[in-house]
């Protein structure tokens, strides 16, 4: 192979700028996980798969003053790259400030979810024992 001859490995279709941001994050004492690059950095984890970066993410979601995503932005992340934490914490909570369940049914977002998480969703909202959808 002529890259491992001169040490260089292309990587298509990712952005010099992302990539270099995901080294930043992942190298010891440098970048922080912020709501400006935690989607990112979950896309980047999940194509070259570091779960260590995936947990960081995971982790940085689960601190709600970090950030403000919506429950549905919460779960559609959660969803995609199979974020446990915050799948658990969000499918647990019974005091949505901003969002129940039957919201989260109703929005758009809820049709992009998979079996699995709707599924996850459906339970809480017969826990919470709502009548009507």
């Amino acid at each position: 192979m002529k890259e491992s001859e001169v040490g260089v490995y292309p990587i298509e279709d990712c952005p010099t700028e992302d990539f270099r941001e995901m080294l930043d994050v992942i190298y010891p004492t440098s970048k922080q996980i912020d709501i400006w690059n935690v989607e990112k950095m979950l896309e980047l984890s999940d194509r070259f798969i570091m779960p260590m970066l995936t947990q960081l993410c995971d982790v940085f979601l689960n601190d709600g003053i970090k950030h403000n995503f919506t429950e549905i932005q919460m779960l559609t992340l959660a969803d995609k790259y199979n974020l446990f934490l915050t799948r658990t914490v969000e499918c647990a909570r019974e005091d949505s400030l901003n969002c129940s369940s039957t919201m989260i049914i109703k929005t758009e977002g809820y049709g992009t979810l998979t079996y699995e998480m709707k599924r996850f969703v459906d339970a809480r909202y017969v826990k919470l024992d709502v009548q009507e959808r």
